[in-house]
């Protein structure tokens, strides 16, 4: 009996053959970098939304600026309008115009002049203005206008995406963003 418990104990004691080894760091290979991969796609994820929120933040940004401002102005397009810029004297009598730019390095964006001086890019330079199109309602010269109850109105259509290199594959995607702005009169 005695025979029997050693061989026992020893079989108990044995370790692992290398063949069991391989295949345990093999299987574990494969675990980690099926996660790493995951991980890894989540991170790229996480870049591209953050570069999409970015550039959504910044438009909407220069949309609200181009609100207030063109809520208090007047004279809209005293010449003609194009779809791409527009004209107007602000509440404190600068003409101002509003217009779709390309900057030196290829992409689009807003710019802003002011009585006929430099025009200044107001996007930030991560974002690309794909298009502008600033469409005017309604009788924008006359003050007071000649229908109360239908004031001027500017809509306001952006196409933007995140500039190539902030993150990739996502320089393709369009994001747009409209508003309407209807201006103030307070001669009524």
């Amino acid at each position: 009996m005695r025979i029997n418990i050693c061989r026992k104990s020893r079989l108990g004691r044995r370790g692992f053959t290398i063949v069991e080894l391989l295949v345990s760091i093999g299987l574990f290979g494969v675990i980690v970098s099926i996660a790493m991969g995951g991980f890894v796609r989540a991170l790229r994820t996480q870049k591209q939304i953050v570069a999409l929120i970015t550039a959504s933040s910044n438009a909407s940004l220069v949309i609200e600026q181009m609100s207030r401002e063109i809520r208090t102005g007047f004279n809209f397009c005293p010449s003609a309008c194009s779809s791409d810029s527009l004209n107007f004297m602000n509440s404190k009598g600068e003409t101002v115009v509003y217009s779709f730019g390309t900057a030196p390095e290829g992409y689009g964006t807003i710019t802003r002049q002011v009585n006929a001086g430099v025009a200044k890019q107001i996007t930030a330079e991560s974002v690309n203005i794909r298009y502008l199109n600033l469409i005017p309602l309604g009788d924008l010269n006359s003050s007071p206008p000649l229908d109360p109850l239908y004031p001027p109105r500017i809509t306001i259509l952006v196409g933007l995406s995140p500039r190539a290199g902030q993150a990739a594959n996502v320089s393709e995607n369009i994001t747009n963003i409209q508003t309407t702005v209807s201006a103030r009169n307070f001669s009524l």
